[in-house]
């Protein structure tokens, strides 16, 4: 989403004519200099740096960013952005996007309307924009909102035996999900890949901090599960919603189905606004 500014008369022009100016070797040395300015790259330098031993875990916030400052274009600095680079962006696929549009195997179309389109209203809510829509939502985008949610695949895993796990649309999950294998409802959500081997060594005890914290992510969203079944696992397919605000989604009365789907999408907005994109830890 760009929002230009005031006097732009044809934007669509604009980024059509950007895109094709643009040259695969240009993606590196735009996002060297993008990225140093941005919350991702702020955030991944701290974690780096108290992994150095260059500051404490408990430093505080202020310090840490002065600090920060003096280690511009270090070792420190460079291996910020090796890691960036390497876990959480995909430089591949720009460049091969890049190349079909000079070959000609994507083409480029700019569509001018009056207003929004369902899908382009529903980025523009979760963003933190001043829109010149109303925020309520309408039919229209709880509409979308509900389809994403039913059409979304997610693995979930039988806690009890840990010998199970499936992958499955939201839509197609029973009410009350169980293991067909022990007959247990105790089922928690998956979200990366290792993550049952993580169940299997927290049953032994022999597990890191961080896998811990994935652990009881896992038995928090089987905590939820257990009691709510399908409609937990709507509301945890939900963008940067995790087992603590699905809980207080979940706790909630409602008259229809449609409040639930509203209070989903409010959830999603906040996450948009607070966490950004880059975040991955779930609150």
């Amino acid at each position: 989403m760009i929002k230009f500014p005031v006097g732009i008369k044809d934007g669509g022009g604009v980024v059509k004519n950007t895109l094709l100016e643009l040259n695969e070797d240009h993606v590196i040395p735009i996002l060297d200099i993008v990225l140093k300015n941005t919350p991702l790259f702020e955030w991944k330098m701290i974690q780096i740096a108290k992994r150095f031993g260059v500051i404490r875990a408990n430093s505080d916030k202020y310090l840490m960013k002065n600090i920060l400052k003096l280690y511009r274009n270090t070792p420190l600095y460079e291996e910020t952005l090796n890691e960036l680079y390497h876990d959480k962006l995909e430089i591949e696929p720009v460049k091969e996007f890049i190349r079909d549009l000079k070959n000609g195997k994507i083409n480029i179309i700019v569509n001018k309307n009056t207003e929004p389109s369902t899908f382009t209203r529903y980025l523009l809510e979760g963003s933190s924009f001043e829109l010149l829509h109303p925020k309520r939502p309408d039919k229209e985008i709880i509409k979308y909102l509900k389809k994403r949610l039913l059409e979304k695949r997610v693995t979930v895993a039988c806690l009890h035996c840990r010998n199970w796990k499936t992958t499955l649309s939201v839509n197609n999950f029973e009410d009350h999900p169980k293991c067909p294998q022990c007959g247990a409802r105790y089922v928690g959500i998956l979200r990366r890949r290792g993550d049952l081997e993580i169940v299997h060594k927290g049953h032994k005890g022999k597990i890191d901090e961080e896998e811990k914290k994935t652990l009881k992510e896992i038995k928090d969203s089987a905590d939820l599960i257990l009691p709510y079944g399908k409609k937990a696992i709507i509301v945890l397919a939900g963008i940067g919603i995790g087992p603590r605000t699905a809980k207080r989604i979940l706790a909630k009365d409602r008259k229809n189905e449609e409040d639930l789907f509203k209070d989903i999408l409010a959830a999603e907005r906040v996450y948009a606004r607070t966490k950004m994109f880059w975040q991955s830890n779930k609150q």
